[in-house]
């Protein structure tokens, strides 16, 4: 089957008749289309398709089951390169079709196949050292030749055939992986590449403490049903608030509940490479190697076409070893993050797609056994596995899963008062991604969107501009919300139109779906959502143009002087005028001249003054009382300012210290001024009386007017 170039409109296997059993209370059940993806699964060493801890038993299942998106089938066909070479043609999804597998093999055409998924085990090099680079490429562990690695590259640059790859610690799965394009470079497989080892300290150990495991983390701890978080690296795209970021996982970890966050631990993974997903780093692949297989000679990293920029690993998640002081039943480890998963969007250079995995223990089932079916975060890894399979899908195949997805979604929600081909575009799309979120990842739905876009729009909205920095806020960019809308909008009201044609026609004779009704649908729903948000766009910057040349700088503003606020000040002055001693000691010390007296003033709790006070003995000193009372006139402006409602205002007096520092252990008297300054003016002049009053040895005189 060659699908070389499937057009949009052509008669794939998108286009055959999906009739299920007619159910009279689910009429549209037997309009139900779901388009067919074929992957082939190689593998070589230990691994199986089947039930085994070593085996893809239960991936398997999940691909083929309509859990999560039931707008796509999957058919698995199984290789093995052990043993020799024999084609089971009759064998299921579980069991090898193909034994002894060789991509140049007699009978096989590797474009029957949309995606082929590597997992290796060979060779079996746990801790290598330097020269055990040399194993990879002994025919004992059966590595691709010249000759197969042309097929496959051919297939990957001229039919854009989407690869997964994967192997685990040390040398395991170089032999078949680490030759092929891309796959090659964006994981790392050799001692060349510093990879990982299985029991060392450079280990990559991410089995996570759990209850049952209150002391040393075992090797087991990979089969219970506590996966390791990971940390997912996100892109950002305008939103509806100018000051307010979007931000979005890649759609392999966005999941129909939300972010795919975790995934099965396991104690000594691989590493894979990439710029990182969110800009902020990484170790970036170097993108000027050529590749040469049996004659066919090709860039591994290819210039972008239609004016993307060359397109480059991406590193979507990193993985987290628990921290040191946890102790692991293989000893210390490093704990630094390091790369998970690793894509390469080679559709954007005219090729297919890749995703390398730091591990296959993310997928084989003696890490999937401990899950129970409700656990939440075995949910979210299902889902991984699936989004992983959309993903690597070549465009044309993810246009008829998006059409179907359209199409199943408007014959199964069908409602005249919900759905109308008369209604808004902008109330038909938010209502369409109500209803899509059921049955597929909001980010699914985004990179759909995207793909219907020129590449110029894309850079735009993924925050690439060719001219310059976009502005910060952009007050006229569209955010992405409303572009999804107006495109769903136009879509989902075609598709309304369409339903209605047919449910009308149903009611007189039976009426076969016509898949192409659909994509000429879909196409005419997205031109007309352009078409709307475009004329959306113009009014809209029209307006804005207006209320831009009416922001005259100045106009209308009228005098500086009706901005100033207005605030009640009170200026007042604060007179130290006397100081009263009611105390037989410090009134022979007055005498002796051997006091000191310091004030100190402070405002709203900030000291704005500290002085000396001259309280020797002179004309201005007199006893006071029966002789055991001073009283020294002072007459000294301690403060001259303006003050408000809330102002607070103290006043201290300090015996010993005449240097002006805040000795609160010497201070013998406070006077605080809080509250309205309109009832601060007063005069208090000090008698005996005041200081037998006040209980203390100290009284001052304070004028404030």
């Amino acid at each position: 089957m060659d699908r070389r170039n499937t057009a949009f409109h052509s008669t794939s296997k998108f286009y055959r008749e999906q009739l299920y059993d007619i159910n009279v209370r689910q009429w549209w059940r037997r309009w139900w289309i779901a388009p067919e993806v074929d992957i082939l699964i190689v593998v070589d060493g230990s691994i199986t398709l089947d039930d085994d801890g070593f085996g893809l038993g239960d991936v398997i299942d999940l691909l083929e089951s309509n859990e999560f998106y039931n707008w796509v089938e999957f058919r698995i066909t199984g290789a093995t390169r052990e043993g020799p070479t024999v084609t089971n043609a009759a064998g299921t999804s579980k069991e090898f079709t193909y034994t002894g597998f060789r991509f140049t093999q007699s009978g096989f055409d590797i474009r029957d196949y949309d995606q082929v998924w590597l997992f290796g085990i060979n060779p079996a090099v746990h801790n290598p050292v330097v020269g055990d680079d040399a194993q990879i490429d002994d025919t004992v562990n059966r590595p691709l030749t010249d000759a197969e690695l042309e097929v496959l590259s051919r297939w990957m640059d001229e039919e854009q055939g989407g690869v997964f790859a994967t192997g685990d610690h040390g040398l395991l799965g170089a032999s078949m992986c680490h030759r092929v394009p891309r796959v090659g470079t964006m994981r790392k497989w050799t001692v060349a590449d510093g990879v990982p080892s299985q029991v060392n300290f450079d280990r990559k150990d991410t089995n996570q403490r759990t209850p049952a495991h209150s002391g040393t983390i075992p090797f087991d701890a990979q089969s219970d049903d506590t996966p390791q978080p990971i940390t997912v690296l996100k892109r950002s795209l305008p939103a509806y608030v100018v000051f307010h970021r979007r931000y979005m996982p890649h759609p392999v970890l966005c999941g129909v509940d939300g972010i795919i966050d975790c995934l099965p631990d396991h104690p000594h993974e691989g590493e894979v490479l990439g710029r990182r997903y969110d800009g902020t780093g990484g170790q970036p692949v170097d993108l000027t190697p050529t590749f040469s297989f049996d004659g066919y000679t090709a860039p591994e990293y290819p210039a972008g076409t239609g004016g993307h920029p060359q397109p480059e690993p991406m590193v979507i998640a990193l993985g987290n070893p628990p921290d040191a002081d946890i102790p692991h039943q293989k000893g210390p480890k490093d704990t630094s993050p390091f790369g998970l998963i690793s894509v390469y969007d080679g559709e954007k250079a005219g090729i297919g797609r890749v995703l390398v995995d730091s591990t296959w223990h993310h997928w084989f089932n003696v890490n999937l056994e401990g899950f129970s079916d409700t656990s939440p975060q075995y949910k979210k890894i299902r889902n991984f596995f699936k989004n992983v399979a959309v993903w690597l899908s070549r465009k044309s195949l993810r246009d008829q899963m998006a059409s179907a997805l359209f199409w199943n979604v408007s014959v199964m929600h069908y409602d005249p008062m919900r759905f109308t081909s008369q209604g808004s575009f902008w109330a038909i799309g938010e209502e369409a991604k109500n209803v899509l979120g059921e049955e597929a990842s909001a980010c699914t739905i985004t990179d759909w969107v995207m793909d219907f876009l020129i590449p110029e729009l894309q850079f735009e909205f993924f925050e690439f501009p060719h001219d310059g920095p976009i502005p910060d806020p952009c007050l006229t960019c569209p955010p992405w919300d409303v572009v999804e809308t107006a495109v769903l909008g136009g879509v989902f009201r075609r598709m309304a139109g369409l339903v209605e044609r047919y449910r009308s026609s149903e009611q007189l004779e039976r009426r076969v779906l016509d898949p192409s009704d659909i994509g000429e649908s879909v196409y005419a729903g997205v031109r007309e959502g352009f078409d709307e948000l475009g004329q959306t766009l113009r009014r809209s910057l029209e307006r804005t143009r207006d209320i831009a040349t009416r922001l005259v700088p100045g106009e209308g503003l009228g005098d500086p002087s009706d901005y100033v606020p207005r605030i009640d000040l009170r200026p007042l002055s604060v007179r130290l005028e006397a100081i009263a001693l009611d105390h037989p000691v410090l009134a022979l010390l007055v005498r002796r001249d051997e006091l000191s007296l310091s004030v100190e003033v402070r405002i709203n709790e900030v000291i704005t003054g500290a002085r000396r006070v001259d309280i020797t003995p002179d004309a201005r000193t007199a006893d006071i009382g029966d002789g055991g009372a001073v009283y020294i006139e002072v007459g000294e402006e301690l403060l001259s300012d303006s003050f408000r409602r809330g102002d607070d205002v103290t006043i201290r007096l300090f015996l010993g210290s005449g240097d002006g520092r805040d000795h609160t252990s010497d201070m013998v008297w406070e006077h605080r001024l809080v509250g309205d300054p309109k009832r601060w003016i007063c005069r208090n002049k000090v008698t005996v009386h005041d200081l037998l009053a006040g209980g203390g040895p100290v009284a001052a005189w304070l004028t404030i007017e």
